[in-house]
């Protein structure tokens, strides 16, 4: 016990001097207008706690009856936390990540004891080390935005150790908790089911369970309004690739990236899911069901389901985001640790060469995780890192153009916004950036075609229209410029660009 808890040490040294690098980080990403600069946490608490993610995140645009999200949230455990923060050591990003270090320190130590009590052996830091270094895992910690999923996944974690214990109150409460921080992992429920099934906990804590998931998707029906429905169909179609590919950059983590786009998996997926049920039949009829087979038959389901309620979001935006396998990872490790243990009793010869492979495996993907640190430094950093490895993602090349256009640099970002219309031609930011870059120009008949192009894509943007009426009036179409800045207004009537253009250029 005493090796074990050395090696767990050894363990959280790795984790806290690889992602304590983090607290020299900025905000990035979504971090600055969600945080940095959003006034909602000067607010009271009392105020915060009720709103949604879209009011929290885009204050200025959620009470806009044009404008339609697609998706929302309810989160006031995620909203709670960085308020506390705030409070405490106002804005300085540092804190913030330091935070985030914290909580998934506390989150590795849960991961250990679940396992510990799951699989009631020395493997049990097998599941431990891979979701505390794995590099997958650094988008979770070092993105302060990304603090939902290491909140919801602790306590998912928190729960399961719960139900194992049978403490069945703790764990309602910790399910609760780990849904209102997010709600990724919804279908936790089914996992216990199969942990019940195996003989490891009682159904009442899958009963206590379903309850508070079907109180959480009433309370959010409540308060939580969207335009339209996330795709399911397609999700559920597409999912078992989504998987494939997950375990395909656990194995070889080079290409992680936040515009990382879904390989087309779904038809090998498929086949993956009906050669894998085949073989489990054909080992079940011929060895039974043994402890080790039903570890790793649970860890996989913990994996499935937790990572099922994403496929929805990674559908919509067709990205494959490391965070999402926060939690499920898990899962994983459990299936590959009760795998290991059954192949050193039988294989201890074969056991001994995997385990040099594994190492060698190891020592790669720590090299991978320090350098993946460094990528979360700034946005320069994480964009530039983003397109470089995810050359084929259209939002990734526009995101180094709008750095450059920043910068002023427009010779630097033209070429990075023709390259994201070539990847994604209804990519609206591209084309309306591109239509002002036009504008700047002269070149008036391509900027007009361009912002229209930029309004077809998305006809709710109203900065498209404001740019559409300045280059009809720059063409002496006042009055169809007048009614392209008058559409910006009827939009979002907050939009002060707009409300001068339309005093200057048309009288009003």
């Amino acid at each position: 016990m005493r090796l074990q808890l050395a090696l767990l040490a050894l363990i959280l040294a790795a984790y806290g001097v690889s992602l304590g690098r983090t607290a020299n980080h900025g905000y990035v990403w979504d971090d600055v207008h969600e945080i940095a600069t959003n006034p909602v946490f000067d607010r009271p608490l009392a105020e915060g706690i009720v709103l949604t993610q879209t009011e929290r995140a885009e204050p200025a645009l959620a009470d806009l009856p044009a404008l339609g999200f697609g998706y929302d949230s309810y989160r006031p455990v995620l909203f709670a936390s960085y308020w506390l923060d705030i409070q405490l050591w106002g804005r300085d990003p540092r804190a913030l990540h330091l935070v985030n270090v914290l909580l998934g320190a506390l989150a590795i130590l849960a991961a250990y004891v679940l396992a510990r009590r799951w699989l009631g052996s020395s493997y049990a830091l097998v599941p431990t080390a891979l979701f505390a270094l794995h590099p997958i895992q650094i988008e979770a910690v070092a993105y302060i935005s990304g603090r939902g999923d290491v909140l919801a996944g602790l306590f998912v974690l928190v729960a399961a150790y719960a139900c194992l214990r049978e403490w069945t109150l703790v764990a309602a409460l910790a399910f609760a908790v780990s849904l209102l921080a997010k709600e990724s992992y919804l279908l936790l429920p089914i996992a216990i089911a199969a942990l019940a099934a195996s003989r490891r906990t009682r159904w009442r804590n899958v009963i206590a369970l379903v309850v508070v998931a079907v109180a959480y998707l009433v309370v959010r029906t409540l308060l939580v309004t969207t335009a339209s429905q996330p795709a399911f169909g397609r999700a559920a179609l597409a999912f078992p690739g989504y998987v494939l590919d997950y375990v395909r950059i656990v194995l070889l983590p080079f290409d992680l990236s936040i515009e990382r786009v879904p390989r087309d998996f779904a038809i090998v997926g498929w086949a993956a899911v009906a050669a894998s049920a085949a073989l489990a039949l054909v080992l079940y009829r011929r060895f039974g069901l043994a402890d080790w087979a039903r570890d790793v038959l649970v860890g996989l389901v913990w994996m499935f389901v937790l990572l099922a309620p994403s496929a929805a979001v990674i559908s919509t935006m067709h990205v494959l985001a490391d965070r999402y396998l926060y939690a499920p990872l898990f899962g994983f490790g459990i299936a590959i640790a009760a795998s290991a243990s059954r192949l050193a009793s039988c294989r201890p010869g074969l056991a001994r060469v995997l385990s040099a492979l594994c190492a060698l495996w190891a020592a790669l993907v720590l090299v991978v995780a320090w350098r993946q640190v460094s990528v979360w430094r700034n946005m320069s950093t994480l964009y530039r890192h983003s397109a470089a490895v995810a050359a084929d993602s259209s939002r990734a090349q526009y995101r180094v153009a709008y750095l450059e256009i920043e910068r002023g640099r427009w010779d630097l970002a033209v070429p990075r916004l023709e390259r994201a219309l070539e990847l994604d031609p209804n990519n609206a930011s591209a084309l309306n950036n591109l239509g002002v870059y036009r504008l700047r120009q002269g070149r008036l008949a391509e900027a007009e075609s361009l912002l229209h192009r930029a309004i077809a894509a998305n006809p709710a943007r109203f900065n498209s229209w404001l740019n559409l009426g300045l280059v009809l009036h720059a063409q002496g179409k006042r009055e169809a410029g007048c009614a392209a800045i008058v559409r910006a207004l009827a939009i979002n009537p907050r939009f002060e660009a707009a409300r001068v253009e339309e005093a200057r250029l048309c009288g009003r």
